[in-house]
């Protein structure tokens, strides 16, 4: 269990999440605009980039959160998952 979104590495790994998804707002467009087939270099970066992103849903299920309620620190999984998942 990660320890808690406090933690310095995981603010590392939100900012290059950030710079992951700028990156990715940038060039999405062009390479649905411009190019038809991607060029194999480009095809593999993109394939690094979602691989980040699959990464990082996992983590989001592994990370323990302050609940707003009680303040508390949640490192239950179950309650982790539950609170990830969409509500309906």
């Amino acid at each position: 269990m990660l320890s808690s979104a406090l933690s310095v590495c995981l603010r590392y790994w939100e900012l290059f999440l950030t710079v992951l998804v700028i990156y990715s707002a940038w060039i999405c467009p062009f390479e649905l605009a411009f190019l038809r087939d991607l060029p194999s270099k480009l095809l593999l970066v993109e394939n690094i980039v979602n691989g980040f992103f699959a990464i990082d849903i996992i983590l989001t299920f592994l990370v323990a959160y302050v609940d707003s309620k009680t303040h508390l620190l949640v490192d239950d999984r179950k309650k982790i998952a539950v609170r990830c998942l969409p509500s309906s």
